[in-house]
């Protein structure tokens, strides 16, 4: 009687120790997908992007010198958080996390192979550059379209207002 029970804790031991060999081996599968994939520089160059994003935001405000100062104080903080929240070993962990619930183990050794031919290492050095283009186009098409916002949004406000104040 007491041998079916050892066969079925056998085979669940064996079971789970599949499915953990399976997860291991899927997490290093999407861990070489972002050193392949460059990620890690990725996320350094979304950082400088950002950083600059900030810069002219900070020179677009028409201060004193003082206030130039303090607002650099402001944007060095900011990146200080920024960086330290956004560190690659933070997020590196969550990036595989994500490809893992995302895709396949098969799926990941696919994109692996495919980033590694000419195509995708070409695509994975336009990257940048056209990051950088369709965010300029995003914010001159936003920068075009924000009086027609800021107009829809005033509106909304002031009907919601007037709405409830009655």
């Amino acid at each position: 009687m007491k041998k079916p029970w050892i066969v079925t804790v056998l085979v669940l031991a064996t079971l789970a120790t599949v499915a953990s060999a399976d997860e291991a081996s899927h997490r290093e599968a999407a861990l070489e997908l972002l050193e392949t994939t460059n990620a890690r520089q990725m996320l350094d160059q979304y950082m400088t992007s950002f950083e600059a994003m900030m810069d002219q935001q900070f020179n677009s405000m028409d201060l004193p010198p003082d206030g130039q100062e303090a607002a650099k104080a402001v944007q060095k903080e900011m990146m200080d958080w920024l960086s330290e929240f956004l560190a690659w070993d933070q997020m590196k962990g969550m990036y595989v996390d994500i490809y893992i619930e995302v895709f396949t183990e098969e799926e990941v050794n696919e994109l692996i192979e495919f980033y590694k031919s000419p195509l995708g290492q070409k695509l994975l050095a336009k990257m940048p550059e056209l990051m950088q283009k369709t965010m300029q186009k995003t914010q001159a098409m936003l920068q075009q379209k924000m009086p027609e916002f800021q107009q829809r949004l005033q509106k909304s406000l002031s009907d919601l207002q007037e709405k409830y104040e009655q």
